[in-house]
């Protein structure tokens, strides 16, 4: 049963598990961290917490929190699929139980949705899995699961088995995270959130436009101001990553016109400026360095 008040940190298999709760009249939060957000055994000694949880503890928001350790083993481990049945028993107190995750993260909250007895769950640009046998068409799973050994034959295989409601932020035009939402199609109870021409980095993004705090508090307030939400968004243009993906996109549909439209539009934002540019590739490097790591 949880501690009250208490930083608690538990290791099953491959993932660490960090929890503090406040108030069991008041929603929890079930965060699963995405790749890039692993921790070293050595970082969870030092008391560094999975993605998400300081947020959430911040603004006195329960929460339970998941990271992979070391590697991006997406959340495959029998011990962690009995672990969850046990900790859907300590959820039950609560009057809601909330996902939340990103890429590999999204996964996890997908996957082991029902077994944790979900209301419902927000996620940030998902897979829904990277077995090759089931997503022959993402090229990049294929290469993730050879490198890390994945042999992709637990029960939590594939996430689309999910039956918890889902509220989905994606880029539609970004292919690979397209035909991973696709797939969630048959969803009784699907709200996607389309937010063209940011690619993957949808969490980093709603940072840079000052929108993940609000969209993170709504969701767990029990609704998403999709009013309010789509006219922020439109600020999007002022990002860089925009224009890349907007170019992608152009490129991909072989639209002469739209390339060279967007082009004109992405120099003149370029020349104003250059400092986002140099700010943006710094942090697209760094990224590169941590998944290589």
């Amino acid at each position: 049963m949880f501690e009250l008040h208490q930083e608690v940190v538990t290791i099953v298999d491959n993932v660490v598990v960090k929890y503090f709760i406040t108030d069991f009249s008041q929603p929890v939060i079930v965060s699963f961290a995405c790749a890039a957000s692993s921790l070293s055994h050595s970082e969870i000694a030092a008391g560094h917490s999975p993605w998400s949880y300081d947020f959430w503890k911040k603004n006195g928001i329960n929460v339970v929190a998941f990271a992979s350790i070391d590697e991006e083993n997406w959340y495959q481990s029998e011990a962690l699929s009995d672990f969850c049945d046990q900790l859907r028993g300590w959820l039950a107190p609560f009057p809601k139980r909330l996902g939340y995750g990103y890429s590999m993260g999204g996964f996890g909250v997908a996957a082991y949705g029902n077994q944790l007895g979900l209301d419902h769950a927000m996620l940030f640009a998902p897979a829904t899995s990277t077995d090759p046998r089931i997503v022959e068409w993402d090229t990049k799973a294929r290469s993730r699961t050879a490198e890390r050994g994945l042999d992709w034959l637990g029960p939590m295989n594939d996430s689309i088995h999910c039956r918890v409601p889902l509220t989905i932020l994606y880029d539609p035009l970004y292919e690979l995270d397209r035909r991973h939402v696709r797939r969630f199609e048959h969803q009784l109870q699907l709200d996607l959130m389309p937010m063209p021409g940011i690619g993957h980095s949808v969490p980093e993004s709603l940072l840079k436009l000052n929108m993940l705090k609000s969209v993170c508090l709504e969701f767990a307030a029990g609704r998403i101001d999709r009013a309010a939400f789509f006219s922020k968004l439109r600020k999007r243009r002022t990002l860089y990553i925009y224009f890349q993906q907007m170019k992608n996109a152009a490129r991909r549909r072989n639209s002469k016109k739209a390339q060279r439209v967007i082009h004109y539009h992405r120099l003149r934002w370029s020349l104003k400026n250059l400092n986002k540019i140099r700010q943006h590739k710094a942090e697209a490097k760094d990224r590169r360095k941590l998944l290589a790591s």
